[in-house]
This record gives structure tokens, sequence and C-alpha cells, in this order.
């Protein structure tokens, strides 16, 4: 059971009232409740902002003995709640730090490509003599970069800056949630 149910149950929250608290629909909740998808950062960010609220009220409520004995159990779960939030922000970032790579990688192969595509033309341009088997030869590999060079377009170098700054952004929402529990516990 996910940390999402395991919240819901605590609350009492039926999954239709939760999704919608969430701004998601409720196949989404049940998918993410049985691990076959993941909330969406919004809907991330309001649970995570809730199960902070929660444990904090839990933290409040003086209630005798009884709260005694329940707060070594409600640290232990705001431990493994912030181990848990460490978890994601090294997760995306280690995660930002692969795709910056194959960015990089892409961008260095597209150069690569392109100065080839530039010797080619050249050749072809009628300033060398080559014969008619070169030429050909020539023309295919034009072809075969130009492809190569489509294949590795702006586009696709734009979606995986998109995609690490969105990791990047994620991790420092979990650090900002990390950060916003360590205050509450020290007072």
């Amino acid at each position: 059971m996910k940390k999402t149910s395991l919240l819901r149950n605590r609350l009492a929250i039926s999954q239709r009232d939760f999704a919608n608290y969430l701004g998601i629909s409720q196949s989404l909740l049940a998918m993410s409740e049985n691990s076959l998808r993941s909330l969406p950062l919004k809907a991330s960010m309001k649970e995570t902002q809730l199960e902070i609220e929660y444990l904090n009220m839990q933290k409040s409520k003086e209630q005798g003995s009884s709260w005694l004995a329940l707060q070594p159990a409600l640290d232990k779960q705001e431990k493994k709640f912030a181990d848990e939030i460490l978890y994601k922000i090294k997760h995306h970032e280690l995660k930002a730090e692969i795709l910056q790579r194959r960015l990089k990688e892409l961008t260095n192969t597209q150069q690569l490509h392109k100065d080839w595509l530039h010797i080619i033309d050249k050749k072809l341009s009628g300033k060398t003599k080559e014969s008619k088997l070169d030429q050909l030869w020539l023309e295919v590999q034009q072809a075969e970069v130009s492809g190569k060079l489509l294949q590795y377009s702006n586009t696709s170098q734009v979606k995986l800056q998109l995609e690490i700054d969105l990791l990047r952004a994620t991790a420092n929402v979990y650090r900002s949630c990390l950060q916003k529990l360590s205050r509450k516990n020290s007072l």
C-alpha cells in the first residue's frame, strides 16, 4: 500500500474525495495507490503538504499519556517520511544529471554530423574532382547524415532540457517540503 492510500485511510477520506482534493481523476489515484502510475507533480505537492500538516496536527494534539505513547510512532513516521523525501530528491537530481550528460552527448553528436555534412557539401559542390562512385557514396552519406541531423533536432534538445528543468524543480519542491518539516520539528 502506497503512502497516498495510507494518508487517505488515516484521514478517513474516500478515494473520490481525495482525488478531487488533489485535482486528479479517481482512476489516476487508484492507479497511483496500486503503484501503476505516479501522481502528477502538482498533486504530489498537495499530498506532501497535506501529509506535513497532518503530522503537525497529530504532534500538536495534547492528549495526555495517550499522546506520549503515540509520540515515538509519529516521530518514526516523520523520519520515514523525511527519508522518503530525501530519496526522491537524490533520485530526481541523479536523473537530471544523467539527462544533462545525454543532452551534452546529443549536442556533440549533432555538431559532428554538421561538420561531416559541411565536408560532404564541399566535396559535392564540384570544387574537387570525384569519381562517379565516390560522388554516389557522398550523396548517400549526405542523405544519411541529414536524416541523423533531423533525428538529433533542436526539438529533442529542448525536450531533454525541459525534462531536466522539471526534475530539478521537483527536487527543489521536495527540498522545500523537507525544510518545512525540519522547521516545524525544531519548534
